[in-house]
């Protein structure tokens, strides 16, 4: 059975039962192994964001009042996995959302062997750039060795 006729049956059963009590929002998102959060897009028309993997030591430090970002974080965003170390993804941006696949391997990650904890809220550096997302254990140690981040990209040429 695929994912999605997996998830199909698992909300026709809970729907027909009439247990939505049952399962709270959160449950149902864990079961569905999708993950979400409201973020902030880059301020300017001319930048969207971008997925990437990247060592520890090229993360940037975070802060509690980015800037270059909107003001508020109201936009959702949102992975759900697929298999295979990719994720379906609706990705805002300030002039509408995006969606795709995001291949780990493709966006950098060793997928050898790795572990990953998501982070309960993104971590955005000062200036905006660099928002974490999931922390990345390659090998066998206990500390993250690498972070998906969204990271700040020209959508927009240079104007001449």
């Amino acid at each position: 059975m695929s994912s999605k006729s997996g998830a199909l049956l698992l909300l026709l059963t809970v729907a027909t039962r009439g247990s939505a009590q049952d399962l709270s929002p959160k449950e149902l998102l864990y079961v569905l192994n999708i993950q979400t959060w409201r973020v902030r897009v880059p301020a300017s028309d001319d930048h969207t964001w971008t997925f990437k993997v990247i060592p520890k030591e090229l993360r940037k430090p975070f802060s509690s009042k980015p800037t270059n970002l909107s003001r508020r974080a109201n936009q959702l965003l949102a992975l759900r996995g697929i298999g295979e170390n990719k994720f379906d993804f609706v990705l805002p941006g300030p002039s509408g959302t995006s969606r795709g696949v995001l291949d780990l391997c493709e966006a950098g990650l060793n997928c050898e062997y790795y572990d990953y904890s998501w982070l309960e809220k993104l971590e955005c550096s000062a200036d905006g750039d660099q928002c974490a997302l999931a922390e990345f254990t390659v090998g066998f140690g206990k500390e993250p060795t690498h972070y998906l981040v969204l990271v700040q990209a020209r959508s927009k040429p240079y104007a001449k």
